[in-house]
């Protein structure tokens, strides 16, 4: 698999962790990534995310990447947790009701 669409996984993995662990959404603000094995078509992927390093602006999240019980990937990848008028102010628009909950305060 290119390994831009192994760090789309991964960068999309991390956001989701933190919108399951923490309940906020946030922006990429950067990631430092090892591919370790080649990440093959065609054979499942597992992933996990946990938070590295939290905090109140910027959190850090570690994501694996294991493919038949080897490791293949990892990343430490970097959240911008957005406050309402940033996230705005990024997306170009207002927020809907619902996302408001996963903006910080």
């Amino acid at each position: 698999m290119h390994g831009g669409l192994v760090l789309t996984l991964a960068d999309e993995l991390g956001a989701w962790t933190l919108v399951g662990l923490i309940g906020k959404f946030g922006f990429t603000a950067a990631l430092t990534a090892k591919l370790r094995k080649p990440v093959r078509i065609g054979h499942e992927v597992s992933g996990r995310g946990v938070i590295q390093r939290p905090g109140s602006r910027v959190v850090t999240v570690r994501v694996a990447l294991d493919q038949e019980g080897h490791p293949v990937f990892h990343a430490d990848i970097e959240f911008v947790l957005m406050d309402e008028k940033g996230a705005e102010r990024l997306l170009g628009g207002p927020l809907p009701a619902a996302w408001r909950s996963f903006c910080r305060s």
